[in-house]
């Protein structure tokens, strides 16, 4: 019998992706205005800083409600959060020995990519985390970046590493046979209105998997593609699917990568035919299946709107 571990959507945020992008604190613990001072700013254009700096601008960064504000010397840039698209933790372009706060502006890929990071210590400085953590909290209370979700959703960032989405609301998280890396997670995320148990059915899951050769945010090739469609039957029959052979592939995409769609129907535990939709994106050494097979009627009806969502909504971090 496979592990289960149910928890909350509170219990996830505490126990937070693996690695440096440990959760956020709630925005009801944020104090904000907050200054940091001395920090380095740069793009990820390295003709945007001097050869032996990895920064174009020291100056005080501060973090509102509703933006930022870096103000230098040589530099002063104001920010609203509602031209983040998303917040990140991790290395930037030519610069493999530190991590910054990541951000990504704009409206449409390309994104315009800056950084943030401690200054002290010759930039070495231990703050750089608490400046990603106060910029998630101020756009998690704005609704921005990552994390805007249409009226009536929530943004999932257990494993905000990999991969942010939204869920409904009220809708139940939990983890089953979940493995947890140093910087990664892998398993199956199960979301459902009620509380999974043996048996329980998700209206909705997201697969952990580590990528393999071949499987690339540009796509997937074709012996990728063949182990893809097998890591998704075998999700089927572990649910005790059935008539898996009428599921069939096409191009498709999510999270500004492309993938494949996985479609088609199949047979339920108890005998009901059933639409099955799975849609499967690699990021930086995850391969992710995102997906549901609805019943007919209101409850199919909520559960594909709730896939939708989750695939439009689909984030990957810009940092490594």
């Amino acid at each position: 019998m496979r592990r289960l571990l149910a928890l909350s959507i509170l219990a996830v945020a505490t126990l937070g992706p693996p690695g440096p992008e440990a959760a956020p604190a709630e925005a009801a613990s944020l104090v904000l205005p907050r200054t940091f001072e001395k920090t380095w700013y740069r793009t990820n254009k390295r003709s945007s800083f001097a050869i032996g700096r990895m920064h174009s601008a020291k100056g005080d960064l501060t973090i509102t409600e509703s933006g930022l504000e870096f103000v230098a010397r040589n530099k002063k840039l104001y920010i609203p959060l509602t031209r983040v698209r998303v917040v990140s933790f991790g290395k930037m372009k030519g610069d493999v020995d530190t991590e910054w706060t990541v951000l990504a502006l704009g409206e449409s890929q390309p994104w315009e990519i800056l950084g943030f990071r401690d200054g002290t210590k010759l930039g070495y400085g231990q703050a750089t985390r608490q400046i990603y953590e106060t910029i998630v909290g101020a756009a998690r209370s704005a609704r921005a970046a990552q994390y805007e979700a249409p009226s009536g959703y929530r943004v999932f960032d257990g494993f905000a590493s990999q991969g942010t989405f939204a869920i409904p609301e009220p809708w139940e998280i939990s983890l089953r046979d979940a493995k947890l890396g140093p910087r990664r997670a892998w398993g199956t995320v199960v979301f459902s209105p009620v509380k999974d148990s043996a048996g329980t059915e998700p209206s909705i899951f997201l697969g952990l998997h580590e990528g393999g050769k071949g499987m690339r945010c540009e796509g997937f090739s074709e012996e990728a593609a063949k182990v893809v469609f097998r890591l998704a039957e075998d999700h089927l029959l572990e649910e005790g699917f059935s008539g898996t052979e009428n599921l069939e592939t096409a191009p498709a995409g999510a999270g500004g990568c492309k993938g494949l769609r996985i479609a088609g129907s199949a047979r339920a535990r108890d005998g009901s035919p059933r639409t099955v939709e799975i849609r499967a994106v690699a990021h930086d050494g995850t391969l992710f299946l995102l997906g549901s097979y609805p019943p007919d009627g209101e409850t199919g009806r909520t559960w594909r709107e709730a896939l939708e969502t989750a695939v439009s909504t689909l984030t990957f971090p810009i940092a490594r």
